[in-house]
């Protein structure tokens, strides 16, 4: 995670760590993670908000 984390780092936006178990659904701006893995969400200083959707 310490990888992911600096690579988020260099990005303007939010960024996501996925595995293979989850998916990212983006539908007229708002983000859903749709999981039964593991992931963790970087988010922008300004709370860019998302949500989550466990199966």
């Amino acid at each position: 995670m310490a990888a992911a984390e600096r690579w988020a780092a260099q990005i303007a936006g939010p960024a996501y760590a996925i595995d293979e178990q989850t998916a990212i659904k983006v539908a007229d701006g708002a983000v859903e993670v749709i999981s039964e893995g593991r992931w963790k969400a970087f988010l922008r200083e300004d709370g860019h908000r998302f949500s989550r959707h466990r199966v």
